[in-house]
């Protein structure tokens, strides 16, 4: 089973999040991580998944540092949400243990374990969620990454949820996500409503004309036009100083943006230079070639310029300060 080092656990569980909305943001964190997601502020911890190596083939676990749970109890007594995740790349499934019962442990050593079932992790790919019990009492949940955002809204219910509930949720939600599901439907753990929903933010039309005419409808990093170019926010929109205006926003096509967007590409200012210089992620391109999902990227980087195309108007250039934020809220420059 392959190990994943942290900065591809880190692109795990940011794509992860990126599926459940584009209200999210990197806050800050060196595992655990700190995201802000739709406005609520979220620290994780998160570790690779492997063989239990005892008797029973089926038991798998993550490794914790031994301060873990403390230092999560202070994250969630400032008000962030928090919870522990291990991730399989053999199976491409997340579990998750209860955040209550977890914060309670005080192993005193430098580093514990916790358990999850690889029946289960294989088990939740079909279905979406899956769940066991351990030896603790504790409600073990395995899912899918797409539904990672789904946990993070209604945590503490589903870990008190039985496997046929799990089951009807994770049914539901996925017709919701498709559109085939209409009216959401109501589902409670012990009088907890789940919330099914997600939340995308509107986009000002004021923000795309301005960016587009700014630009003359030509992406900043190909000059493509057809019509294929959209207004993209430098700082995420969902971020606190994610500002509609010119200084924060780039004219970039439909490939560029999602690239943009992902950090598979970032922009850097050199000030001595007055350049906007375009750079591949390394960090990004290992993870991506690690996970099987780099194919055409020599074509890619051929075809990529080396420098922004920018409007004529010099009081209408990307803020350097902006770039500078926007790099840190899509975690272009963690290294580890």
């Amino acid at each position: 089973m392959p190990i994943l080092k942290k900065t591809d656990l880190f692109h795990v569980l940011f794509d992860a999040f990126r599926q459940h909305t584009n209200s999210v943001y990197f806050e800050g964190g060196d595992n655990p991580y700190r995201f802000c997601l739709e406005d609520k502020f979220v620290t994780v911890f998160i570790g690779n998944i492997h063989p239990a190596r005892r008797r029973d083939v089926d038991e798998y676990r993550i490794q914790c540092p031994g301060n873990l749970p403390k230092t999560l109890h202070n994250k969630k007594m400032s008000g962030d949400t928090v919870f522990v995740l291990g991730f399989s790349e053999d199976v491409h499934a997340f579990s998750v243990w209860d955040p209550d019962k977890f914060l309670v442990r005080n192993p005193g050593v430098r580093r514990f374990s916790v358990y999850t079932r690889l029946s289960g992790m294989k088990e939740s790919i079909s279905r979406g969620l899956s769940t066991y019990t351990d030896t603790n009492g504790q409600n073990v949940i395995m899912f899918r990454p797409d539904l990672l955002g789904l946990y993070v809204e209604n945590s503490t219910a589903l870990h008190q949820a039985r496997d046929r509930t799990l089951r009807r949720i994770a049914e539901f939600y996925g017709d919701i996500q498709s559109g085939q599901q209409t009216p959401v439907p109501s589902i409670k753990i012990n009088r907890r409503k789940i919330r099914l929903t997600r939340t995308q933010y509107s986009r000002s039309p004021k923000f795309r004309q301005d960016v587009l005419r700014a630009y003359g409808h030509k992406c900043a990093m190909c000059e493509i036009q057809l019509d294929l170019v959209d207004a993209a926010h430098i700082v995420p929109h969902a971020h606190p100083k994610g500002s509609d205006t010119i200084g924060n926003g780039l004219a970039l096509c439909v490939l560029h943006h999602r690239s943009f967007d992902t950090g598979l590409l970032y922009v850097q200012y050199v000030k001595n230079q007055g350049d906007y210089l375009i750079h591949m992620n390394p960090a990004r391109v290992l993870h991506l070639q690690k996970m099987g999902r780099a194919d055409g990227l020599q074509s890619y980087e051929k075809q990529l310029r080396s420098k922004l195309f920018l409007p004529d108007n010099y009081d209408l250039f990307p803020a350097p300060d902006n770039l500078t934020l926007g790099n840190t809220a899509r975690g272009v420059f963690l290294e580890g």
